[in-house]
Protein backbone atom coordinates (compact mmCIF):
# COMPACT_ATOMS: atom_id res chain seq x y z
CA UNK A 1 0.00 0.00 0.00
CA UNK A 2 1.33 3.48 -0.67
CA UNK A 3 1.24 6.57 1.77
CA UNK A 4 -2.51 8.33 1.90
CA UNK A 5 -4.06 5.74 -0.38
CA UNK A 6 -6.65 3.04 2.05
CA UNK A 7 -7.11 0.50 -1.52
CA UNK A 8 -3.69 -1.88 -2.33
CA UNK A 9 -2.39 -1.27 -5.71
CA UNK A 10 -3.31 -3.86 -8.04
CA UNK A 11 -0.77 -5.04 -10.46
CA UNK A 12 -1.91 -5.25 -14.29
CA UNK A 13 -1.41 -8.66 -15.93
CA UNK A 14 -2.78 -7.56 -18.84
CA UNK A 15 -1.24 -6.38 -22.15
CA UNK A 16 -1.05 -2.57 -22.54
CA UNK A 17 -3.91 -1.28 -24.96
CA UNK A 18 -3.08 1.50 -26.64
CA UNK A 19 -5.89 3.34 -28.79
CA UNK A 20 -5.43 3.67 -32.64
CA UNK A 21 -6.63 6.84 -34.04
CA UNK A 22 -7.11 7.01 -38.24
CA UNK A 23 -9.88 9.30 -40.33
CA UNK A 24 -12.77 6.39 -40.16
CA UNK A 25 -12.19 5.77 -36.05
CA UNK A 26 -13.78 8.92 -34.96
CA UNK A 27 -17.38 8.12 -35.28
CA UNK A 28 -20.21 6.53 -32.83
CA UNK A 29 -23.50 4.40 -33.34
CA UNK A 30 -26.07 4.19 -30.90
CA UNK A 31 -29.07 1.77 -30.98
CA UNK A 32 -31.75 3.15 -29.91
CA UNK A 33 -35.02 0.84 -28.46
CA UNK A 34 -38.25 1.57 -28.87
CA UNK A 35 -40.27 -1.40 -28.86
CA UNK A 36 -42.39 0.05 -26.09
CA UNK A 37 -43.59 2.69 -28.74
CA UNK A 38 -43.19 1.20 -31.97
CA UNK A 39 -43.96 3.48 -35.13
CA UNK A 40 -45.60 0.42 -36.98
CA UNK A 41 -43.20 -2.34 -37.69
CA UNK A 42 -40.15 0.27 -36.87
CA UNK A 43 -38.85 -0.48 -33.34
CA UNK A 44 -35.50 0.52 -33.61
CA UNK A 45 -33.25 3.60 -34.21
CA UNK A 46 -29.66 3.58 -35.20
CA UNK A 47 -27.93 6.83 -34.98
CA UNK A 48 -24.33 7.39 -36.43
CA UNK A 49 -22.24 10.20 -35.40
CA UNK A 50 -19.36 10.83 -37.12
CA UNK A 51 -17.41 13.73 -35.24
CA UNK A 52 -14.63 14.06 -37.84
CA UNK A 53 -16.81 15.58 -40.30
CA UNK A 54 -19.55 16.65 -37.93
CA UNK A 55 -22.62 14.74 -39.81
CA UNK A 56 -25.40 12.66 -38.33
CA UNK A 57 -27.04 9.62 -39.78
CA UNK A 58 -30.48 8.62 -38.47
CA UNK A 59 -31.70 5.24 -39.68
CA UNK A 60 -34.80 2.73 -38.73
CA UNK A 61 -34.09 -0.82 -38.70
CA UNK A 62 -36.91 -2.87 -38.17
CA UNK A 63 -35.60 -5.30 -36.17
CA UNK A 64 -32.03 -5.88 -34.14
CA UNK A 65 -30.75 -8.53 -36.03
CA UNK A 66 -26.97 -8.29 -37.03
CA UNK A 67 -28.07 -8.60 -41.04
CA UNK A 68 -29.73 -5.58 -41.20
CA UNK A 69 -27.72 -3.69 -38.73
CA UNK A 70 -24.42 -3.91 -41.06
CA UNK A 71 -26.44 -3.36 -43.69
CA UNK A 72 -27.98 -0.08 -42.42
CA UNK A 73 -24.01 0.68 -41.30
CA UNK A 74 -22.75 -0.42 -45.13
CA UNK A 75 -24.89 2.04 -46.74
CA UNK A 76 -23.84 4.84 -44.26
CA UNK A 77 -20.21 4.04 -44.79
CA UNK A 78 -20.85 3.62 -48.62
CA UNK A 79 -22.60 7.24 -48.82
CA UNK A 80 -20.22 8.94 -46.61
CA UNK A 81 -16.90 7.25 -48.05
CA UNK A 82 -18.53 8.73 -51.51
CA UNK A 83 -18.89 11.87 -50.27
CA UNK A 84 -14.86 12.06 -48.77
CA UNK A 85 -13.65 10.86 -51.98
CA UNK A 86 -16.26 13.13 -54.34
CA UNK A 87 -15.17 16.29 -52.21
CA UNK A 88 -11.34 15.42 -52.87
CA UNK A 89 -12.02 15.25 -56.31
CA UNK A 90 -14.00 18.32 -56.82
CA UNK A 91 -11.12 19.67 -54.27
CA UNK A 92 -8.52 18.81 -56.57
CA UNK A 93 -10.09 19.76 -59.94
CA UNK A 94 -10.88 23.07 -58.18
CA UNK A 95 -6.98 23.56 -57.30
CA UNK A 96 -5.61 22.24 -60.95
CA UNK A 97 -8.09 24.89 -62.80
CA UNK A 98 -6.79 27.63 -60.48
Amino acid sequence: MSEGSAMPRLESRHAEMRRIYDDLSQFQVDLIDFQYHPDEEYKFLMVYHDYLIKFVVLTAPKTMKAEEVACKQADIFTCLVLQRFYSSITAGNLQTTL
